[in-house]
């Protein structure tokens, strides 16, 4: 599985010469490290899988980001109607999904609060042996 993906890699010459770019390019950002070998050895898959569940669970938590050409508006949205409106919702209770002026604008406080990542690219050449 991921740990023998990850033991592969390690002995693939060309594996190792994109991470030596990917570190040069993002100035070795946490963000875009690969966990390491130890970190894989302790991860809890089952715990893993119940945090990436509950995070799912909920399709009205949901934002869809749609690029591309996309079809005129008369076209798509019969399509989204149907391949989107189709997901199910699980209910809580009779007002679980009803939403107040509160939760509105929490929600909008949370997508402000998200920065991108500081990722800056190299400014001269960078020339390191591989």
């Amino acid at each position: 599985g991921l740990l023998a993906w990850r033991l592969g890699e390690n002995r693939d010459p060309q594996a190792q010469f994109g991470r030596r770019v990917q570190k040069c390019i993002t100035q070795d950002h946490p963000y875009t490290r690969l966990p390491s070998l130890w970190s894989i050895l302790r991860l809890n898959f089952s715990k893993a899988g119940e945090i990436f569940n509950e995070s799912v669970r909920n399709p009205r938590d949901w934002t869809f980001v749609l690029v591309g050409k996309l079809p005129a508006k008369d076209v798509l949205l019969p399509m989204l109607e149907t391949y989107l409106g189709s997901i199910p919702n699980r209910s809580e209770g009779p007002n679980a999904y009803a939403l107040g002026s509160s939760d509105v604008q929490r929600e909008i406080a949370v997508r402000q609060a998200v920065k991108p990542l500081e990722i800056k690219f190299p400014l001269k050449i960078v020339r390191e042996e591989v």
